[in-house]
């Protein structure tokens, strides 16, 4: 919803644990937010986020933090990295 009101896109790539389809349940999809499922058996430790010239990895152990990095660099090799996972990705019906 935020999204949309900010108009920012958004693309999530979910892994399909229980908490993610759950996830899935609730939100809604439009122009503003899309997602995917990576393929079975694929899973993700960490959560990442990309954003203008900065990536934030979220780690959700018995700690929770986050490590954000402000690199023109990083932020390109990790889009670009992320554009082959979406495009890998499997659609949401």
């Amino acid at each position: 919803r935020k999204a949309k009101e900010r108009k920012l896109k958004v693309r999530e790539i979910l892994t399909g644990t229980q908490a993610d389809l759950s996830f899935m349940k609730n939100v809604t999809r439009d122009e503003y937010y899309n997602l995917r499922l990576v393929a079975p058996g694929q899973k993700f430790l960490t959560d990442n986020a990309i954003f203008g010239d900065s990536v934030a990895f979220f780690s959700f152990t018995t700690q929770l933090f986050v490590v954000v990095i402000t690199s023109k660099e990083i932020a390109g090799s990790l889009s670009a990295l992320y554009e082959m996972a979406w495009q890998s990705a499997l659609p949401v019906q």
